[in-house]
This record gives structure tokens, C-alpha cells and sequence, in this order.
């Protein structure tokens, strides 16, 4: 057994990067005549406080 051998990643510019990129806005994947937006608007306007 190879007592030089890791189980840690390899963080060097030669392997392919391991994070994952998400879109920051899905807003632009909903019509703009979709239900969900007028959900928005009106949860945008309710008040939190008691919560």
C-alpha cells in the first residue's frame, strides 16, 4: 500500500474545477404573464413582522 496516497482533493490549476455554477436569477426562465409572478408580488407586499 502507497503510504504517499491522500484521500484530499486536488486543488491544482491542472484538474477540472468541482464547483458548481447555477444561474442567479430564474426569474428570466418565468413568463411574464405566469401566475407565479403575481404570487410574488402580492407575498413582496405582506407584512412579516409577527412572524
Amino acid at each position: 500500500m502507497n503510504k504517499n496516497h491522500t484521500n484530499e482533493p486536488n486543488y491544482t490549476k491542472l484538474v477540472m474545477p468541482l464547483q458548481l455554477v447555477l444561474p442567479l436569477d430564474y426569474g428570466i426562465l418565468i413568463k411574464e404573464t405566469a401566475p407565479v409572478r403575481l404570487l410574488d408580488a402580492v407575498l413582496e407586499e405582506l407584512d412579516y413582522k409577527e412572524l
